[in-house]
C-alpha cells in the first residue's frame, strides 16, 4: 500500500503533473492514460524540452455561397470548408469529410493555421503522417508540418510527434473556445533523439521498478481501458 500512496502522493504534489493530467488525460479515444506516462510527459515541460501553448479561437469572417435545394443545400466557405446549410455544426474541408470523431471547430482551427500564416493550399484533412491519420497536416512556408486532432485523439502514440524532425507544432484537444500547441521548447538532433529515447526508456523502467512491479500497480496498463502498455519496452529492456 506504501507504493500506491507514494505515487499518489508524486502526482498530487507536482503541479505541472495535475495540469497535465487535466489535459492530457481526456484524449485517447475513452481509454486511460497511466500515471507513469502523464508523469514522463510532465518531465518534459520540467527540463524545458517541451512547451505548451494557447491558441484562442476568433470569430469567423469568411464568406460562403449555397449550391443545391433548400433542403440539402451545402454551404461551401471561401477558405475551403464546407457544411449543410441547416445549421449543423459538423462540415469537411475541400470536398473531404474527417470520417470519425469530434470535428465541430474544424472551421475555427482552419482559420486558426491560417492566422499562423498558412495558405488554405497547403492545409489537407485525413491525411496520413508516419503511419498515423490525422485530422489536418499543414505546412508551413518552410516546409515543416503542423498535425493537428480535433476531439480525442486516436493514438496515444500521438503525442510523440513534437519529438519527430520535420514537425513543428501538434495541436490538439480543441476545446469550446481554444486549441492547444504542442511544441518542443529544445530543437530535435540526432544525438539529442537518442539520448531523449534512452531517457525515456530509463525513466519508464524506474518508475515500473519504483510503482509497479513490488505493488502490483500496473494491472489496469495491461486492460482495454488503458491507452498505454509498457510490457514491450520492459521486455526489450529485459525487465520481468
Amino acid at each position: 500500500m506504501f507504493g500506491r500512496a507514494t505515487c499518489q502522493e508524486l502526482i498530487e504534489n507536482d503541479r505541472t503533473i495535475q495540469a497535465v493530467r487535466k489535459i492530457f488525460n481526456v484524449m485517447v479515444w475513452g481509454k486511460q492514460i497511466p500515471p507513469c506516462f502523464l508523469t514522463w510527459i510532465a518531465s518534459n515541460f520540467h527540463h524545458n524540452i517541451w512547451q505548451l501553448q494557447v491558441i484562442p479561437f476568433q470569430s469567423i469572417d469568411c464568406k460562403y455561397k449555397v449550391e443545391g435545394n433548400g433542403i440539402l443545400g451545402i454551404r461551401y466557405y471561401e477558405c475551403g470548408f464546407h457544411m449543410a446549410d441547416r445549421g449543423q455544426s459538423l462540415g469537411g474541408f475541400k470536398n473531404r469529410q474527417i470520417s470519425k470523431g469530434a470535428h465541430e471547430n474544424l472551421h475555427k482551427v482552419i482559420h486558426c493555421l491560417n492566422r499562423e500564416g498558412i495558405d488554405y493550399a497547403n492545409m489537407d484533412i485525413e491525411e496520413w503522417f508516419d503511419g498515423c491519420k490525422v485530422d489536418i497536416l499543414a505546412r508551413t512556408k518552410e516546409d515543416k508540418a503542423i498535425l493537428v486532432e480535433l476531439g480525442e485523439i486516436s493514438n496515444i502514440g500521438k503525442y510523440y510527434f513534437p519529438d519527430i524532425e520535420g514537425i513543428k507544432e501538434f495541436w490538439f484537444g480543441d476545446k469550446d473556445n481554444f486549441i492547444y500547441r504542442l511544441s518542443r521548447k529544445k530543437p530535435i538532433t540526432e544525438d539529442s533523439s537518442k539520448q531523449e529515447a534512452k531517457q525515456y526508456s530509463e525513466f519508464i523502467a524506474n518508475y515500473y521498478r519504483k510503482y509497479c512491479n513490488s505493488n502490483r500497480l500496473y494491472y489496469h496498463c495491461m486492460s482495454y481501458q488503458s491507452a498505454y502498455n509498457c510490457q514491450s519496452l520492459l521486455r526489450e529492456l529485459k525487465i520481468e
